[in-house]
């Protein structure tokens, strides 16, 4: 499948590379599918690119790379949600805004 992307133009993905959040992102909750590609090739961000709008793309990171204490908390019934069964099935990112992590 052939995307538009904000900072890599056309691109073409797989369909197992499709990240589904079923109720979106908070602040972008219409935004449903995303994928996640290298921002560059040594670089430890990435973008968490949008497939229903091409403009938008956030900054991403694991927050572990610039912390190494990063700890956080998930409500069990996000577990469930999630429908986690193993903690290394789960990979934590962060999105970078003008240098804050939110």
């Amino acid at each position: 499948m052939i995307i538009q992307t904000k900072y890599h133009g056309e691109v073409t993905i797989k369909e197992e590379q499709i990240i589904h959040f079923s109720n979106g992102i908070p602040g972008f909750l219409d935004q449903k599918q995303f994928v996640i590609l290298p921002l560059s090739e040594e670089s430890p961000f990435l973008v968490l690119q949008s497939l229903n709008n091409s403009a938008l793309g956030f900054i991403v990171s694991s927050p572990f790379l610039f912390f190494n204490q990063y700890e956080f908390d998930l409500d069990e019934t996000v577990v469930d949600i999630l429908e986690v069964e193993d903690a290394n099935d789960v990979e934590v990112m962060v999105i970078f805004n003008n240098g804050i992590i939110y």
